[in-house]
């Protein structure tokens, strides 16, 4: 028969650690809660990188629509070639877009311009901005059954790119006016009583080209023009290793980063539905009544797209 002392070591070893045992198990309880600390920051991480690639997608196609929705619908625009427009306002000529040549233009860039020099010693960077579109629109939107939901209203736009400098991203405006003309001027980030803007911003390039018809100008209506659109996003939730540089600016200066990234362009070819090209073929004396003209897609006169007012309201994002 043991003895109480017996019994007293045999208790111990049944239920006690030892020294050895007890740093082998706080050894094996760091690696694991390190492992699952290490797991959780990377997928954090992960998380974070998957909704920033989103938002881009996002960014690029609620752009598409705008584009669309709000181009698409422009009066009596003409092609200015690589001319500067942001002195130009555009104005109902005549009493009628359709029977004058001032109330658009769009202007040709062949790509973004240069990123604006380093903007790392400078509390708040102010990047230029350069107007790739202003014009009067259609803005009465389609639907309703009033008599006064048929009748046709018209609103001044602009479209301008604010240039990315290395630390910020270019950011694209739509800006709409309550009206047209001198008396309500239009501007990128406009959010005044009688107009408001809408911005997508991670954008490194923008190209205004192809116009048609090729030989499209001042003197010559437009039917449509590509616009391209190149957005960027990193694989780093890092701010301060993201560059917003050029895509051939990249690499080099204060346009190197550490931060792999990705990018996604989007070539969107506007027509510009209402646009009248000049009266329907062998009238020599065309009436005034606009409906009468030749528009680019044949005697249909549109309306705004019954798309959610996306104009309303500024992004946060960006500038």
């Amino acid at each position: 028969m043991p003895n109480s002392e017996q019994k007293h070591s045999l208790s111990l070893t049944q239920y006690g650690f030892t020294l050895p045992e007890l740093m082998i198990s706080m050894v094996i309880a760091s690696i694991i809660f390190l492992a699952a600390g290490t797991l959780i920051i990377e997928t954090n991480k992960g998380v974070k990188v998957s909704q920033q690639r989103q938002h881009m997608i996002d960014n690029l196609m609620t752009a598409n629509m705008a584009i669309l929705r709000h181009m698409g619908q422009g009066l009596g625009v003409y092609w200015a070639g690589n001319n500067d427009l942001n002195a130009f306002d555009p104005q109902v000529t005549a009493g009628s877009c359709f029977a004058g040549n001032t109330c658009g233009r769009v202007r040709q860039l062949v790509r973004a311009p240069d990123t604006v020099a380093s903007d790392f010693s400078a509390a708040i960077p102010s990047p230029p901005v350069t107007t790739l579109a202003a014009f009067l629109k259609e803005s009465q939107r389609s639907g309703g059954n009033a008599a006064g939901d048929k009748l046709t209203d018209v609103n001044g736009i602009g479209v301008y790119y604010q240039h990315q400098t290395s630390q910020f991203s270019g950011v694209l405006w739509i800006t709409e006016s309550m009206g047209p003309g001198a008396a309500i001027p239009l501007r990128a980030g406009d959010n005044s009583a009688n107009g408001s803007s809408i911005s997508f911003e991670n954008v490194v390039d923008v190209a205004v080209i192809n116009p048609d018809p090729p030989n499209a100008s001042l003197a010559v209506p437009l039917r449509g023009v590509d616009i391209r659109i190149v957005m960027r996003v990193f694989n780093n939730p890092e701010r301060n290793l993201w560059r917003f540089c050029r895509p051939d600016e990249m690499g080099a200066g204060d346009c190197v980063t550490t931060a792999t990234y990705s990018e996604m362009d989007r070539t969107i070819s506007v027509v510009f539905r209402n646009n009248v090209m000049g009266p329907p073929p062998g009238m020599v004396d065309p009436p005034n009544d606009r409906r009468f003209f030749e528009r680019v897609l044949g005697q249909i006169y549109f309306y705004d797209f019954n798309f959610p007012n996306i104009t309303r309201a500024n992004s946060t994002e960006g500038f």
